[in-house]
């Protein structure tokens, strides 16, 4: 008769040993995005307080519809929806992620927030 219990502990120990054997691929997932748009959306984020991206990745998930995930610093964090607010008139932008991380020490310039609003509805 079959241990469940070892059963178990072959299939952990096989996901295990599979999961350090892992390699990760290559990929350039921000290759479907024109670079001024990406270029005009970091824009629209760090014209913003004192944000900066700290890393940005845009993709194609349709014909014309787009995913993006943006991490950003600031020692003034607001909501994701607010830097979701932000990118608003980018229409390409389907699906957004917002990573808001605070940056702790010194304010380095003096903040100008944005009266930015959306100019239709969803």
């Amino acid at each position: 008769m079959l241990d469940p219990g070892k059963y178990n502990r072959v299939m952990v120990r096989t996901n295990i040993n599979n999961f350090f054997q892992f390699k990760p691929c290559k990929l350039k997932m921000d290759a479907s995005i024109e670079e001024d748009y990406q270029l005009t959306i970091k824009d629209a984020i760090e014209k913003d307080s004192d944000n900066k991206i700290s890393d940005i990745h845009i993709w194609k998930v349709g014909a014309n519809h787009y995913a993006a995930i943006i991490s950003l610093v600031t020692h003034f964090p607001q909501s994701t929806d607010y830097y979701k607010a932000l990118l608003c008139d980018f229409h390409k932008l389907s699906h957004i992620t917002i990573e808001v991380n605070s940056c702790e020490g010194e304010v380095c310039i003096t903040p100008v927030t944005s009266n930015n609003a959306c100019s239709h509805s969803d």
